[in-house]
């Protein structure tokens, strides 16, 4: 690391701390519509109906789990930009704990209350993204381990990100039906916020000022 890039350090830390509340806010406002959850948090959420913990608690120990998947993939490569990802799982799931608490009186009753709610859920996840990578230091565990099975294979991120998170809301899915003997936690708002959550990101870093380091 550059002596600029040193002095500007913790102005990316606290980027990517903001980025990680804002994408948890926006993780929240999509749960609390009904209408689904992000295909990422899809089976924590459904975990955390059936287990005693909370939707963070969960969020964490399947954050754990995924940066443990990546060790037996990347082997000798992996390093400390994995023990990070797991400090980044961490604190993201307890913002998540703390946004459901913020957000605990919002129960939104018709169907056009939800979908506005889901979407500007969307928004705000996707602007939380944005700081995340703009931040430039650490990725979170989902979008880690598919960077470590794009290593190891040599495909494309966005095709095993897309298999990925097909996969999540399948498992989640299945769990849901299982455990909970009904479809909760995976509906429409899962599929709009998967497809619309990455066009909004190109928008919004289209229109911000380019960067470096």
């Amino acid at each position: 690391m550059s002596a600029a890039q040193s002095r500007r350090l913790p102005a990316r830390v606290a980027m990517l701390i903001v980025g990680l509340f804002v994408m948890t806010v926006g993780v929240v406002l999509i749960t609390r519509s009904d209408l689904g959850t992000p295909p990422i948090s899809a089976v924590p959420y459904v975990l955390s109906l059936a287990l005693p913990f909370s939707y963070g608690e969960v969020m964490i120990a399947f954050n754990a789990l995924l940066v443990v998947v990546q060790w037996p993939v990347l082997r000798g490569r992996f390093g400390a930009a994995q023990w990070l990802q797991l400090v980044v799982g961490t604190v993201f799931g307890v913002f998540i704990d703390v946004s459901m608490v913020l957000f605990t009186w919002l129960d939104p009753g018709a169907y056009w209350q939800r979908l506005v709610v889901l979407l500007i859920g969307c928004v705000v996840l996707a602007a939380g993204i944005v700081l995340e990578v703009r931040a430039g230091l650490a990725m979170n565990p989902g979008e880690g381990l598919v960077a470590a099975l794009a290593l190891r294979t040599r495909r494309e991120f966005s095709a095993l990100k897309i298999a990925f998170d097909v996969s999540l809301v399948i498992l989640a899915t299945g769990l849901s039906l299982a455990i909970l003997h009904g479809l909760v936690g995976v509906r429409e708002g899962t599929v709009i916020s998967a497809l619309l959550v990455g066009l909004v990101i190109r928008v919004i870093t289209a229109l911000l000022p380019s960067h470096e380091g």
